[in-house]
């Protein structure tokens, strides 16, 4: 398991260096996120791209990102965020943003397996994570 997190961060600390930019003041008017003839990246050559001809998402709206398994909705929110590699004519994204990826953290496992994640039996610990996850009622500890 360490050499697996040593490689992880070696190949981290190897990538490309991305310049994030420059944070801009937010105006009043106009788009809150305008970009234009816009390649979107990752690291490596040759790999995955998302090309964008036009795009404003505009102040107090809510925007949704969708596509299937591998369609860049991740590099297009990673490239917000100035974290890819990104070419174009105006990709402007003023203020800050804040970002919470969503990684499964379950096990495909039992319910049990899941709480406990590899401790051992401990009765007391279960009851009480299946009390504060309202599921004492939906499964039992037999």
């Amino acid at each position: 398991m360490g050499r697996i997190s040593l490689v992880r961060v070696q190949e981290y600390l190897d990538r490309q260096e991305v310049t994030p930019r420059g944070i801009q003041g937010i105006s009043q008017d106009g788009p809150m996120i305008d970009i234009e003839s816009a390649q979107l990246k990752w690291q490596k050559e040759g790999e995955f791209q998302v090309s964008i001809e036009s795009l404003q998402l505009q102040k107090q709206s809510i925007n949704l990102v969708l596509g299937g398994v591998g369609t860049g909705k991740t590099l297009f929110i990673k490239s917000l965020l100035g974290e890819s590699v990104t070419t174009s004519q105006r990709f402007s994204v003023p203020g800050q943003i804040a970002y919470v990826s969503e990684h499964t953290w379950l096990m495909n496992e039992s319910v049990r397996n899941n709480i406990l994640m590899g401790s051992e039996e401990d009765r007391e610990k279960l009851s009480a994570c299946l009390k504060v996850t309202e599921l004492s009622g939906e499964v039992t500890l037999d």
